[in-house]
């Protein structure tokens, strides 16, 4: 978001890529010398390493084998063995989009599909909920 003004789409992204790997190291030394960093400029929460593993575990579980590895290393740096403990997290999204033109159709359509979205105002309004546990 930040670099998000240069106007060209190419520039905007090289500038991301170069923000994210200078703010990617700049973290890295901060995790290794404080022992924690903050989420980002916008949630300021400090994540400790323990977090972080966590979130590479909630976010990349999908492979067996990195799964594992994130387990073993979980068990390694914390002394937690993750059979005994749950991570749960759980989410819900309201979001909404104007509807450029008949609101009608879409709501119809929304009737006829069985979905659960509601048209109000000329906006389409998205509900959404997700779980997920490992």
């Amino acid at each position: 978001m930040k670099n998000s003004k240069l106007g060209n789409p190419l520039l905007v992204l090289s500038a991301a890529i170069l923000y994210g790997i200078t703010h990617a190291i700049a973290d890295m030394v901060a995790l290794a010398k404080e022992g924690s960093v903050e989420l980002s400029d916008y949630i300021k929460v400090k994540l400790t390493y323990r977090d972080h593993l966590r979130l590479f575990l909630l976010m990349h579980s999908n492979n067996d084998r990195k799964m594992s590895r994130m387990l073993a290393l979980i068990r390694l740096n914390t002394g937690v063995n993750p059979d005994e403990k749950q991570t749960y997290a759980s989410s819900e999204i309201r979001s909404s989009i104007k509807l450029w033109f008949l609101p009608g159709v879409a709501k119809s359509i929304g009737a006829v599909l069985g979905s659960t979205d509601q048209v109000e105002d000329g906006r389409l309004f998205i509900d959404r909920k997700v779980d997920y546990s490992y």
